[in-house]
């Protein structure tokens, strides 16, 4: 899946498109928020979710850059490939 093709994507579909065939990276919890990285072919998906009713409220898209930044404590690599 690339940026684009996912990006073109309605919510719905970009939802069984990630439930469906991403990988779950790694989750973060933090105090406003908790955050779960998914890995989807080429690109990551950031979903936000509110830490009390669980409900997502905003979703990242991305290949690589500053936004993976905060998720490198919690990711595992080895040989330069991610180990989930």
């Amino acid at each position: 899946m690339t940026l684009y093709k996912f990006m073109m994507l309605d919510v719905y579909e970009q939802a069984s498109e990630l439930f469906e065939n991403a990988i779950m990276v790694t989750s973060l919890y933090e105090k406003d928020a908790n955050y779960d990285l998914y890995s989807l072919g080429s690109i990551f998906v950031e979903i936000k979710r509110n830490k009390t009713t669980n409900k997502i409220m905003e979703t990242a898209i991305f290949k690589s850059g500053i936004q993976l930044d905060k998720y490198f404590g919690s990711i595992d690599i080895i040989n330069g490939i991610l180990a989930y």
